[in-house]
């Protein structure tokens, strides 16, 4: 990211005054080095083995993670997904989010 002239911070990838958070990464061509956009930010695919002791995912969009903390998620992590993803949606516009919110809600089983 440094070679290609941008920095992370505040939970962003940012390149002069333009930033796109870390959960961006299909989207924004000016931060793609692959698509010509002279970033640094890959499109690859990256797959990663989650451990077995896991009971619960969350996948969401930044409109969640910008005014829900991980930790009070976890707080939130009981009952049926479809009802804890909707209970995640409503915190997160209640709190003020600007953003888009989408969430995901996986219980293993």
């Amino acid at each position: 990211l440094k070679e290609a002239g941008m920095e992370v911070k505040e939970g962003r990838v940012w390149k002069g005054k333009e930033s796109l958070a870390m959960s961006r990464a299909f989207g924004d061509w000016l931060f793609k080095a692959e698509e010509g956009g002279g970033g640094g930010v890959s499109v690859k695919k990256t797959v990663t083995k989650i451990p077995v002791d896991w009971t619960w995912i969350v996948v969401a969009c930044d409109g969640l993670w910008d005014v829900v903390k991980a930790e009070d998620c976890t707080e939130m992590m009981e009952g049926d997904p479809v009802e804890v993803a909707d209970k995640l949606t409503r915190e997160a516009i209640w709190k003020g989010s600007e953003d888009n919110v989408t969430v995901v809600v996986i219980r293993r089983e």
